[in-house]
């Protein structure tokens, strides 16, 4: 994401870990969406897995003023409306904005039927993400969005938590075919011979709402290993990536966790992205 926070996650429990890494180039945990370092694979007992897509949504606001949860048990203790709906609380690992070095911070997660989400309180910023191994609608991660929403102003319902930027990232995998990359690959390359591995990126800044946006897409056709719970599929795959994130040009607090029609807008038009690549 152009000039956004970098925000890295290790998941503690391995029991909920989903991993997505193309060889030779770079991992991505599909649980929580963010970039990790490469060659980095959960190791505990692995099972092959029948896989043929999987997709991960993250929604990120960013630029909060103060920290909302410090990695303690009294932090635990305030999540208790999540706790009840049936959320496991957790701790994670994230990068801190100003060095190298880890902060701790609390992750919740819970699994509703083939969808599993997670809400990481990192010091300056709250992350949602949702995972499946189906397609997901976009009634459907509304549908979960305004549940953890809920839950999430019942948690801090004496304030109202704001943010500066907001950003939605969508990585949407499944296995390669000689089909459907050759289609994929001639919508955005003219060359006649089709490389083994190869890797598209397009950064546009547009006007969206009232908003100025980053608008990111990436398409990488490569070797991978799939982890989802220990799970495993290696082979070809193709990730699609699109990122759509607030410009830094303003970072006034005004996205609220109360108010979310700009986040729902912005979440439609990342799996409009998606929907545009794939249709060939």
């Amino acid at each position: 994401m152009p000039p956004f926070n970098s925000l890295v996650i290790f998941l503690l429990c391995a029991a909920s870990c989903s991993t997505l890494y193309l060889k030779s180039r770079v991992t991505f945990d599909l649980l929580t969406g963010f970039a990790i370092s490469v060659n980095y694979l959960i190791g505990f007992t692995m099972r092959v897995l029948r896989w043929n897509c999987f997709i991960q949504i993250q929604v990120l606001i960013d630029f909060l003023p103060y920290q909302l949860l410090s990695a303690d048990s009294k932090s635990i203790i305030k999540l208790m409306p999540f706790i009840e709906d049936g959320f496991f609380p957790g701790y994670a690992e994230v990068a801190s904005n100003d060095s190298n070095n880890k902060v701790r911070t609390v992750r919740i997660d819970k699994s509703f039927g083939d969808y599993h989400v997670g809400v990481t309180f990192a010091p300056w910023a709250v992350s949602i993400t949702f995972e499946s191994q189906k397609s997901v609608g976009y009634h459907t991660l509304v549908t979960l969005l305004d549940h953890v929403l809920k839950l999430f102003n019942a948690t801090f319902e004496q304030e109202n938590i704001k943010g500066g930027r907001v950003s939605v990232v969508i990585n949407d995998a499944y296995k390669s075919s000689p089909e459907n990359e050759g289609r994929l690959y001639s919508k955005f390359f003219k060359l006649d011979s089709k490389p083994v591995e190869w890797m598209f990126r397009n950064v546009l800044v547009e006007q969206f709402k009232d908003e100025k946006i980053f608008n990111i897409l990436s398409i990488t056709k490569a070797p991978a290993v799939i982890n989802v719970k220990g799970n495993i599929f290696e082979g070809d795959s193709i990730l699609i990536n699109v990122d759509n994130n607030t410009h830094p040009d303003n970072s006034d607090l005004r996205f609220s966790m109360r108010d979310s029609g700009f986040i729902k807008d912005l979440l439609n038009e990342a799996l409009e992205n998606i929907k545009d690549v794939k249709e060939l």
